[in-house]
């Protein structure tokens, strides 16, 4: 179903690639946006605000502990700790949740790539981090505890 909303959007945007199957270059895009599978948001409001991510800013996250401040509608930011090989995600102010952090561990450098490189960066999280699909509330792909918040 993803894969379709990004077909769309190809077809009347011609900017985004799907990120599941071919990740974007190695400074990837803030993020989307577009929210819903079922009601994406492509308004030129939520299309300004598709921009690439500086080299420098990719650098800084990779390698010194910057925190990465995405355009999405599920996370805030990610923060890589290379040495720990962590990665902290924040998640937005969802209906009733709270703003929340996890903390993820045996993140490799390549995940902190990925998580560049796809324009979804809630696609990502799944992705890398989470269990997708019904009934796996709280399951993950990557060792997981609770963080504060990091901004």
């Amino acid at each position: 179903m993803i894969g379709r909303i990004f077909k769309k959007i190809r077809k009347y945007i011609g900017k985004v690639r799907n990120p599941v199957a071919e990740p974007r270059n190695p400074t990837g895009l803030r993020g989307v946006a577009i929210g819903s599978a079922e009601n994406p948001d492509f308004s030129p409001e939520n299309i300004d605000q598709w921009e690439d991510i500086p080299d420098d800013e990719v650098t800084a996250f990779l390698y010194r502990g910057y925190i990465l401040q995405v355009h999405s509608t599920n996370v805030q930011c990610f923060q890589y700790l290379r040495d720990k090989k962590q990665m902290i995600v924040q998640y937005l102010v969802k209906g009733r949740n709270p703003a929340r952090a996890y903390i993820y561990s045996d993140v490799s450098e390549q995940d902190a790539i990925q998580v560049v490189q796809y324009d979804s960066k809630g696609i990502a999280c799944w992705s890398i981090f989470r269990v997708r699909g019904k009934g796996n509330m709280g399951r993950n792909k990557k060792p997981c505890s609770p963080h504060p918040l990091i901004i």
